[in-house]
């Protein structure tokens, strides 16, 4: 169930998703789109979501080996922009101390999901993401990507269930071109690096690329 209302300067969203003896989702959005100049343009957004999850389905996730708390928090504060050539985003996220599991899926706007890094099922963490980049040409655009997770815990429904201490980064640059209204492609290349908090011991460290290339119909 949803109420959105669009205030010209501001879109407010009010969202309820449950699932019988699973779960039940509240979130609350404000995004704004703003013109400054004739190439300038601003997007800002502020959300808060809270998932609990039934302690029976907290249990089955866990598989009956930990004692879960049900409750999940997230908030995110995220400013970008296009100002002639040149884009940019910067975006916080901030997940509770009880659990970071806010989303069923990782693609879905309430998490924050970078390229490996993705804030859902993360409790206690912090996540800054930034991105700056350049038109080359028209069709044609250069972004440099960075990311950076701080957790002490992890939630039900992570990636890796029982990991704690985590700390991961990530680093990649992305050309992209669009070579027609239907047909794009992007190369993408990086770092991923993930380690205890704690000790600062690496468990991940690698160098990865991706070559796409995508027809809409």
């Amino acid at each position: 169930a949803t109420v959105q209302g669009d205030l010209d300067f501001v879109k407010l969203e009010a969202w309820y998703a449950g699932l019988q003896n699973t779960f039940n989702s509240y979130t609350l959005a404000a995004t704004s789109n703003l013109d400054l100049a004739e190439n300038a343009k601003l997007g800002l957004e502020a959300r808060y979501v809270n998932l609990k999850l039934d302690q029976d389905a907290a249990n089955r996730i866990n598989n009956n080996t930990l004692n879960t708390e049900t409750k999940n928090d997230m908030f995110r504060f995220a400013v970008d922009g296009k100002f002639s050539i040149v884009n940019a985003r910067l975006a916080y996220t901030k997940t509770d101390k009880e659990g970071g599991l806010t989303a069923l899926d990782q693609d879905a706007k309430n998490t924050s999901l970078g390229w490996y890094i993705t804030s859902n099922g993360y409790a206690d963490a912090d996540y800054f993401q930034a991105a700056l980049g350049v038109d080359i040409l028209d069709n044609l655009n250069f972004t440099a990507h960075y990311g950076n997770l701080s957790s002490d815990t992890q939630s039900a429904g992570a990636k890796f269930v029982g990991l704690s201490n985590t700390k991961a980064e990530e680093i990649y640059g992305q050309l992209t071109y669009k070579m027609s209204k239907n047909l794009s492609t992007y190369l993408r290349y990086g770092n991923y690096e993930e380690k205890v908090k704690s000790t600062g011991v690496k468990s991940v460290d690698q160098d990865i690329g991706r070559l796409q290339v995508a027809y809409t119909f």
